[in-house]
This record gives C-alpha cells, structure tokens and sequence, in this order.
C-alpha cells in the first residue's frame, strides 16, 4: 500500500511533542490519508491500523487527534462540505445586478462540485448515508444547505425590491440549485464522467442556468443596476455570455427608431 508522501517534515518541541505548526500537517496528512483510503476501500473496510501505515506514522498517533473511524470520518465530512459551498468565496453583491450576483453564486457552487477529489468524496457520503445519516445530514448543513440558507435571504430581499416576483421562495431556492448541479450530482453518485468537461462550458451552463432562472422569476426590473461599477460588470458579463439578450433589445430599439 503506498504511504502518503511528506511534503513538510513535522517539527517536535524539546520534548519531542509535535509544535503547533507541526500538529496541522500531522494532522493534514491523517485526513489525507484517510480520505484516500475511505475513496478506495470504503468507510467499512477500512481499518485505523492502515490509516496508521499509509501515513507512516503509529496508531496512537492517529487515536490521539481521532478517537474513532467515526470521528476521522466526520472530520472528513465537515472538511469536503465547507468546499462545497464557502460563502466567503462569493464577492460582496451590493450595488449589483440581480443578474451579476446570481452568476456569482452559480460560479461558486459549480467550481467547487468539479473538484475531483470533492466529487469523490461526495459519492462516498452519498453511499454510506443509509449507515450514517446523522453525518450525511451535517454534510447538507455545511454545503449544499448552506447555499440554499445564503441564496433564500437575497432572493427575498429582491422580490421585496420588485426585481423579482416569487411566490414560493423555498420552490425557487431548490429550483435554482436543480438548475446549476443537476447534471453534475446525478453523475457523481452513479460514478459517471463529469458534465462539465472544460471550463467554456461550465460557464455557458452557469449563464444559461441564470437566464432561465431569470426569465422565469424577472420582473422588467431585473436588470435594473445601481452605481457605475456594477453597470460595467453587467455589460461585461452580457458580453461574454452566449446569450446575448441586450444585443436583441438593442436591435429592435435601432429598427424601431429607424421605421419612425
């Protein structure tokens, strides 16, 4: 079985305890290994001792940071579900466009679930989920349920603002999340390849995702924009997107001024 590489060695203090700096990569190397061999063998097959040996290191090592399998494994599931979703990855959304923020979340979301190792992972919860519920539910709370817990707050302040006209805010919220992961969940539990083969088109998705999303939702104030730098992220945005819908607007105003 191959052992985890040691990228940085662990320095020890004069009693020859692990410092600070050296207890995080000892640990980091646990929860690497452990994952590796979680992804290979599954939750039940494998053992403490071989977590142990792949990281080159003892077995009271590892029971001295994880008491249990249990524990390792919610360590993993509480590491896996914050990447899935980091609210402090998504720029601050004030003075934007309905349409910019949106992008903004969806591009978060859908960069995080094509991480390979993050797909994986996924997986693996989804499978032993039956047999641990409780941790597949802490799994939704810091990922997938933090998305819609951060997406329901903004969609109702706009629909207080008139930009958007929902009636069922949590239908929307899942409506929203079905739109920009479907494709990608589906294939990720039945160990598919991904959708999202390159980046062009992770971002034709992502844009078309919104703009059905906002045809849907859009009030004829949806694209409103409020301050200078957020109509030049807008413009910016329409203009690398697939869909060119201000083009069209732009069009028929020009052939409408040219027949009067």
């Amino acid at each position: 079985m191959k052992r985890i590489r040691k990228d940085a060695k662990v320095t020890k203090n004069r009693r020859g305890r692990p410092t600070l700096r050296g207890a995080e990569i000892l640990t980091k190397q646990i929860l690497e290994g452990a994952t590796r061999l979680f992804l290979e063998q599954g939750f039940a097959r494998t053992k403490m001792d071989e977590i142990a040996k792949t990281c080159g290191i003892s077995k009271q090592t590892v029971y001295a940071r994880f008491d249990s399998k249990y524990a390792l494994f919610e360590a993993l599931v509480m590491r896996y579900g914050a990447l899935l979703f980091d609210p402090s990855d998504v720029p601050s959304y004030d003075n934007e466009t309905v349409r910019c923020v949106l992008i903004q979340f969806a591009t978060e979301v859908v960069s995080n679930l094509r991480q390979p190792e993050v797909q994986r992972f996924f997986a693996l919860v989804a499978a032993e989920s039956r047999s641990f519920p409780e941790l597949a539910s802490q799994f939704w709370d810091i990922g997938p349920g933090r998305f819609r817990v951060r997406l329901r707050p903004y969609l109702e302040q706009q629909v207080v603002r008139g930009t958007l006209k929902i009636g069922d805010l949590t239908f929307a919220v899942e409506q929203m999340a079905a739109l920009l992961a479907g494709p990608l969940v589906a294939r990720i539990v039945v160990g598919q390849p991904p959708f999202f083969d390159n980046d062009a088109t992770a971002k034709r998705w992502i844009e078309s995702a919104v703009e059905i999303f906002l045809q849907t939702y859009g009030t004829p104030l949806v694209h409103e924009v409020k301050g200078n730098a957020a109509h030049k992220r807008e413009l910016k945005i329409s203009n690398k997107a697939k869909i060119p819908v201000n083009k069209k607007t732009k069009s028929k105003a020009r052939h409408q001024g040219t027949a009067d």
